[in-house]
């Protein structure tokens, strides 16, 4: 088929550079074998949606209907039909499978909720939809203490058409306790100029304790590497050094990063070696089940500078093995 059936600008490009071209060297080469079983049917109309290359280097979707040529030629008629946004459309709405997804009208009342609200809220699509975004926030399903927040910046994003609808909030999971929620809304006006907002809200409980954790264990590390001279060390189960205080350049020579990811052990005055093992790791693992007690036991020993030479020291055995 000629391109002159094809708007101008079809793919980034004019009409005139498409003449000549083969139809399938605009297309993704998977999709390649489907456009031939297709052009190979006797039946009046195909339709298939295919990706085809922009001029920008971009692949889009395009739906082709392809319809038998009505002369003697067996030409075909390809109309061209871009749908990348729907197809993106759909690929969110995969990706969000298990995300809450609701849509809301200008005032605030659900007007869809996507079937995992049973999951994550405890409540079926039909039993919110109708009602308004506040009745379900000032539910005991929200955290008290979120609940003002929330309101404020949704009503924001749905009632007056803004962005800031953005929002991470507490939750009470069906089967107890309280959940991590992280909610982002965008505004959109239907074909009747009415407004609308799409909410995707998806669990955010893991992060949020990842978050929290990794800042307290700055804290701590900060603090006892700020208020001690003494080298703090920190190590794994496999006696492995995941943390090492700043004095450690002062005390042995070593850069902190130098000494993390090495056997604690290592360390050690050879001559030590056996008085730490009988006296500090065999007696913490055979002995010591108050795993969350303060220092339960210390004992002298040399430890191995930098420049090769021994320095005398301390060890001192805590629930998490600083010593």
């Amino acid at each position: 088929a000629g391109s002159s059936d094809l708007q101008s600008g079809f793919l980034g490009t004019d009409t005139a550079s498409l003449d000549g071209l083969e139809l399938a060297s605009l297309i993704h080469e998977e999709d390649r074998p489907m456009l031939t079983a297709l052009l190979k049917l006797e039946s009046q109309t195909t339709q298939h949606s295919f990706r085809f290359i922009h001029k920008d280097g971009q692949w889009r979707y395009f739906e082709l209907e392809v319809a038998s040529s009505p002369d003697d030629f067996g030409r075909r008629l390809v109309f061209c039909r871009d749908v990348t946004a729907v197809q993106h459309a759909v690929m969110a709405l995969r990706e969000n499978a298990k995300d809450l997804i609701t849509e809301l009208d200008d005032t605030g009342r659900f007007r869809y909720v996507s079937p995992t609200s049973l999951e994550i809220l405890g409540y079926a699509p039909e039993e919110l939809e109708g009602k308004t975004f506040e009745h379900i926030v000032m539910s005991d399903k929200i955290h008290p203490e979120d609940a003002e927040g929330l309101i404020s910046g949704f009503k924001s994003a749905v009632t007056e058409g803004q962005h800031g609808g953005d929002g991470i909030y507490r939750i009470q999971h069906p089967e107890g306790g309280w959940r991590w929620m992280e909610s982002r809304a965008r505004t959109y006006r239907n074909r009747d100029g009415g407004l609308r907002a799409v909410v995707i809200s998806r669990d955010v409980t893991e992060r949020i304790e990842a978050q929290r954790e990794l800042q307290e264990l700055e804290k701590r590390y900060a603090l006892l590497g700020a208020t001690s001279r003494d080298m703090i060390t920190e190590t794994d189960p496999n006696n492995i050094l995941i943390f090492v205080s700043q004095s450690a350049r002062d005390l042995l020579g070593y850069e902190p990063e130098e000494l993390v990811g090495t056997v604690g052990r290592s360390l050690v005055h050879p001559e030590d070696l056996d008085h730490i093992n009988n006296e500090f790791w065999l007696r913490n693992s055979d002995t010591d089940t108050d795993t969350n007690s303060a220092v339960v036991f210390s004992t002298p020993y040399r430890c191995r500078t930098k420049g090769g030479t021994p320095r005398n020291g301390f060890t001192a055995r805590r629930h998490d093995r600083v010593f």
